[in-house]
């Protein structure tokens, strides 16, 4: 843009640069163009006077011309230095746009970087939930098995009771078999003692009927 104004202004200078020196070569030609007309009849020095004034208000048409010129290209500088000025505005605006829109993009950046962060940090939250759960119900489990173990115990000390009970249960029986055994023993040693006993009562009543 810079440059399209510089050559806009260069074009502009070259072509009011070229007016004035058509003005002035139109001036010069009428100028020479009288003062030979006046040097080459003396009788016409009258005409010549004419000429004269005519070719002195054609140069001061011209020369207003060429202030009104100059205005113009210095009305055109002023436009162009003040378009320039704007132009300078402008791309320091865009400058500042840039930098803004850097910046935007940047906590663009920011906020999804804080986005995925926010996303890590609550699938760590729902992991730590998640882990204890997971130890809520490892614990559990572990009270589970200790309550099984004492349950085991204890059915094993009841299978051990129970072997003893059956144990002494066997050696009551045995005792009592033996009691019994030895109960018709005694019974029969009884009745044997019972029977030598009256044996020899009958053989002490016989011994005294032969005396």
């Amino acid at each position: 843009v810079m440059a399209l104004l510089s050559r806009r202004d260069q074009a502009q200078r070259n072509l009011l640069a070229s007016l004035l020196a058509s003005g002035l070569e139109l001036l010069m030609r009428g100028a020479f163009g009288a003062w030979r007309d006046m040097c080459s009849s003396a009788h016409e020095q009258a005409s010549s006077r004419d000429a004269l004034a005519a070719a002195e208000r054609l140069l001061e048409a011209e020369r207003q011309r060429s202030d009104s010129l100059e205005t113009e290209l210095g009305d055109t500088a002023n436009e162009a230095t003040r378009l320039r000025v704007d132009l300078a505005e402008a791309v320091r605006e865009a400058g500042e746009a840039s930098r803004l829109r850097n910046d935007l993009r940047e906590a663009i950046d920011e906020a999804s970087e804080a986005a995925r962060l926010r996303d890590d940090l609550q699938e760590a939250v729902t992991q730590a939930k998640q882990a204890e759960r997971l130890r809520v119900e490892l614990q559990d489990a572990i009270e589970q098995a200790n309550e099984a173990a004492a349950l085991r115990d204890d059915l094993q000390l009841a299978v051990e009771q129970k072997q003893e009970t059956e144990r002494l249960r066997a050696d009551l029986s045995s005792a009592a078999a033996k009691a019994d055994d030895d109960v018709t023993a005694l019974r029969v040693a009884l009745e044997t003692a019972q029977a030598e006993v009256r044996a020899a009562r009958e053989e002490v009543a016989a011994g005294g009927r032969r005396e």
